[in-house]
């Protein structure tokens, strides 16, 4: 019988370094860390590093300004707002496939995207192609989906000939409140109920005006 000595084996001095998702990971749970404890004025590169407990210079290898930083957080919550159709699903009626990827299911949690979209305008005089890069990614994924699902109808026949494109850019805008509102006065921010109340209304207008 062998018989274990304590210690054999074990590898001493310092932990094994963090694989690269892990560390993404880290830092984007000290971002939310960072805005519960000190609000939209702490959201800083080096304030999110301290809390994050690394440097700033290993915060920027991992995300090369704050525009990533806030692109990839949107990459985390993006579900949210809105979702991939589930698999087995294509094959239902075009308003079923849009709730299921549309529909408000949820009350955000913290008030953070919100501040971030501040932070992203605020910035974008000096540094316009971060916010248009960021703009753009977070509203392409968006679109992306919903144009899948308008020519997936428009091939089955069960909607008229329209251009996807552009309808799924108006869609998204009468399905979700002005961002502009809700920036000027945050306290315009709608409720999980009102939000749900506006999609269906915004669902019905378009769904009458698409029907073949």
């Amino acid at each position: 019988m062998e018989i274990a000595v304590c210690g054999k084996g074990r590898r001493r001095g310092r932990p094994a370094a963090l694989g690269h998702e892990a560390r993404r990971a880290q830092v984007l749970d000290a971002l939310d860390l960072v805005y519960e404890e000190g609000g939209a004025g702490s959201l800083t590169m080096a304030e999110v590093a301290r809390r994050a407990g690394m440097s700033k210079r290993t915060l920027y290898e991992i995300f090369e300004d704050r525009g990533a930083l806030f692109a990839a957080y949107f990459d985390k919550v993006g579900c949210t707002f809105i979702r991939d159709l589930p698999e087995g699903a294509g094959g239902l009626p075009l308003a079923e496939r849009l709730a299921l990827i549309l529909e408000p299911r949820v009350e955000c949690p913290t008030a953070l995207p919100l501040e971030i979209f501040r932070c992203i305008i605020a910035e974008a005089p000096a540094r316009p192609e971060m916010a248009r890069e960021f703009m753009q990614k977070l509203r392409r994924r968006a679109l992306g989906i919903v144009e899948g699902e308008l020519e997936r109808s428009l091939r089955s026949g069960e909607i008229r000939p329209v251009d996807t494109k552009l309808v799924s850019a108006i869609l998204l805008d009468m399905t979700h409140q002005n961002l502009v509102v809700q920036l000027m006065d945050p306290g315009t921010q709608q409720s999980l109920e009102e939000r749900r109340r506006r999609f269906g209304t915004a669902i019905g207008i378009a769904l009458d005006g698409l029907r073949a």
